[in-house]
């Protein structure tokens, strides 16, 4: 099997997901291989011709979605890289609504803090992942790495909620049997609120239907930065964002994500579902560059 170190050019897809809503997706496709890793990008990074047209994000634009996808397809080049972007953007802000989650605020977080285990998340990451493998012949695979970075962590969450329901549904049955590890990347949001899923009926009953896939059940893990887990929260927002974020009650301390990961790693340990941590730019003060450093940093648990 012959793979590649240098990352083909990304191929951006405009596709339908669930119940024909608009998604799309960036995509390294790799002959040969078996594996996938899907990544949920989160703030700024829409695809580069977007960025470089709008003058507020152009400074951003080397973290758009197409660099992001390359520099995991070069961190792992015997795996499919497929990219899932939010359904929209605001001031920079990823929202993932249209099929993702219910309802998202005017910074794309959960609207009313919570995840619904009713939502449609699950079939629309498998429709639009069935359509994105449609297109690209070659990408062929059955087993799922989910990476969720920054903000696009709520997805991951909204998945684990959708595991969680009392009645599993038929999509999120079938991407519980596709998911070999799931990973939250430096996760946050932009106001205080739920950065991992805090139900706790939602939590036990997704622990112990992803345990019980033994031997090999998904390998869960987190890694943060100083930029999330620092009592001094920085920001990217320039301009217009800068504004609405000055507008927004906020509330950063350390129980944003830290306090709030050591409730999520209990939860799941007490389910028998061990929770990786790690802790990337230690030494570093908070910045959005270490930020976006934990795509190249961080331990894949696989």
């Amino acid at each position: 099997m012959v793979m590649h170190a240098v990352a083909e050019a990304p191929l951006l897809l405009k596709l339908e997901g669930h119940a024909s809503l608009p998604g799309r997706t960036c995509v390294v496709p790799r002959v040969g291989a078996l594996e996938t890793v899907v990544f949920f990008p989160g703030d700024l990074s829409l695809p580069k011709s977007e960025m470089l047209r709008d003058e507020m994000l152009r400074g951003y634009a080397s973290w758009s979605a197409e660099d992001l996808t390359r520099t995991l397809a070069v961190r792992f080049p015997c795996y499919h890289t497929v990219t899932v972007l939010p359904s929209r953007h605001v001031l920079g802000f990823s929202c993932y609504d249209g099929g993702f989650l219910d309802q998202v605020n005017e910074t794309g977080d959960p609207a009313d803090g919570k995840y619904s285990s009713e939502g449609t998340c699950c079939a629309h990451v498998l429709a639009l992942l069935l359509h994105t493998r449609a297109r690209c012949p070659s990408l062929q695979s059955s087993r799922l790495h989910l990476l969720g970075f920054s903000k696009g962590g709520v997805v991951l969450n909204q998945i684990l909620s959708e595991l969680g329901a009392e009645t599993v549904s038929t999509a999120a049955e079938q991407l519980l049997h596709m998911v070999a590890s799931i990973s939250w990347l430096d996760p946050g949001l932009n106001r205080p609120g739920p950065v991992f899923l805090e139900d706790s009926a939602q939590l036990r009953r997704a622990a112990l239907r992803l345990a019980a896939l033994a031997p090999s059940p998904p390998r869960l893990s987190v890694a943060l930065t100083p930029y999330t887990s620092s009592t001094h929260r920085c920001g990217w927002w320039p301009s217009a964002a800068a504004l609405l974020w000055l507008l927004l009650p906020r509330a950063w301390t350390e129980s944003s994500t830290v306090a709030k990961l050591h409730q999520f790693e209990a939860a799941l340990t007490l389910h028998g579902l061990p929770l990786r941590r790690q802790e990337c730019s230690l030494h570093e003060p908070p910045s959005l560059r270490g930020h976006f450093a934990v795509l190249k940093d961080f331990h894949a648990p696989w």
